[in-house]
């Protein structure tokens, strides 16, 4: 298959994925008027990635996202690391004002630190998307921006994807180019999966995690 075919394939999952979060963000809405029931959410909790967490050297550096309204929230899990002593960096309001086409940059959260913000310290990254496989691939936006920006990360960082629980698929589903960049486990708002190489070797020192 062609990369042009391959691009064309991407825009039509991305075009159905999408959608289908839109809906779905308008029923929540509605839902959020009557409060969610039990076992709702749309954000991913601390103790989901506890697992991983518990791995991680003492203050390490998780980098995150400040999620958009049809995105999986993971505000709480930032701000609960900080608490705890930890560090965060997250993309630049510059970043997102770009729709993802401006050059990789990261600021520190919940912070008013002067520290050089180094991305390649981080143990950790959360990334989202639109899509996930069970093999680590990722669908994105379309923007390429964490592409580019996980670059600069350690081959040592674990990579979690985060997505909403429908947007998990089968190995060798989604359409990937030379430039994309899998990840090593997808996180929902309701559990844990190992999905890639790293996921494989920290198995034993996760064993809550789904596999």
């Amino acid at each position: 298959m062609s990369l042009v075919d391959i691009t064309v394939q991407k825009r039509h999952w991305r075009t159905a994925y999408l959608a289908r979060r839109l809906a779905g963000a308008a029923v929540h809405g509605k839902r959020e008027q009557r409060q969610l029931g039990a076992g709702e959410s749309r954000g991913v909790s601390t103790s989901l990635l506890e697992p991983l967490l518990e791995t991680l050297p003492e203050g390490a550096v998780i980098a995150g996202y400040l999620p958009l309204s049809t995105e999986v929230d993971v505000l709480p899990l930032l701000i609960d690391w900080v608490r705890r002593g930890g560090r965060v960096i997250v993309p630049t309001s510059d970043a997102l004002r770009s729709g993802g086409r401006a050059t990789p940059t990261w600021e520190f959260f919940g912070t008013d630190s002067d520290e050089t913000v180094r991305p390649e310290d981080a143990a950790l990254v959360l990334i989202p998307g639109t899509a996930f496989g069970l093999d680590g691939r990722r669908l994105g936006r379309g923007a390429g921006w964490y592409d580019r920006a996980l670059q600069s990360f350690s081959s040592e960082c674990v990579r979690v994807g985060v997505c909403f629980e429908d947007e998990v698929v089968d190995p060798g589903l989604i359409p990937t180019e030379p430039h994309d960049h899998p990840v090593d486990f997808v996180v929902t708002p309701t559990g844990l999966t190992r999905v890639g190489e790293l996921g494989e070797r920290l198995r034993n020192a996760s064993p809550q995690v789904h596999h």
